[in-house]
Parts: C-alpha cells; structure tokens; sequence
C-alpha cells in the first residue's frame, strides 16, 4: 500500500502520470528506506520514498547521443586524415613507381634519360637548400 506524488499529472513536471514505482524503469527511480530498524519492525510497518529519476536520465540520455555523435565526427575526421596520408605515402609513390616500370618496358633505353632527369632534379633541390656534400 502506497500513495504516489506522481499520479496525477502536473504541467511542466509530470508528463506522465504513475500510479506505482514498479512502473517505471529501475534506472528511473531511487528507492530509500529506513536503515536503522530491527527487521521484526520493518516487516510490520516502514516508510519507503520512491523519486522519480526520469528528467536525469533524460538529460543523460541526451548527453550520451552529444557524446556519441562528437566522437563519430572525430573517427570520421581522423579516417578521411588517416587516408590522405596512406594516398600521399604509399599509393602515390607506388604508381609512380608503376608509370616509370611501364614506361621502361615500353622502351628500355628511355631509363638512362628517366635516371639523369632524376639525378638533375636532386641536384637542383639541393643546391635551393644550400645541402652540398663534399
């Protein structure tokens, strides 16, 4: 036997009316009882208090979605990073390294042409840098 606060609904507080706790789900109420009784007085006779959680759970309901929704944003933003970087790192060295492969099977004496432009580039980015070895 009990008497619920929340029977009745109240503008802006209750917007949905419970006649019992057991109504509720277990993370929508806290439940309190006396600690300080022998157990033949709280079997004949105790209060119990019953609060109603559902506006907390609510808000961490909305906290959670925020939360989950930000750390998509992050995977996302650091998947589309991550693949910039495997293009720029692996595949781009490699299909350059493809187009020069068939450019020598194609006609093997363009890779002495293909090695001095090489060399001739190396040489023209080190002396921008101010590097010589001697």
């Amino acid at each position: 036997f009990g008497i619920s606060l929340l029977g009745t609904l109240i503008t802006e507080k209750v917007d949905y009316a419970v006649d019992c706790p057991k109504n509720l789900r277990a993370l929508e109420v806290a439940k309190f009882t006396p600690r300080l009784m022998a157990s033949d007085d709280y079997s004949k006779f105790h209060f119990v208090f019953y609060f109603d959680l559902r506006p907390y759970v609510r808000k961490e309901a909305l906290f959670n979605l925020i939360k989950t929704a930000f750390v998509c944003v992050v995977l996302c933003m650091a998947s589309l990073r991550f693949s910039s970087d495997a293009d720029a790192l692996v595949l781009r060295p490699v299909e350059q390294m493809i187009t020069k492969v068939e450019k020598i099977r194609d006609n093997p004496l363009i890779a002495m042409k293909m090695a001095d432009d090489e060399f001739r580039h190396e040489e023209i980015t080190k002396s921008k840098t101010g590097k010589h070895h001697t």
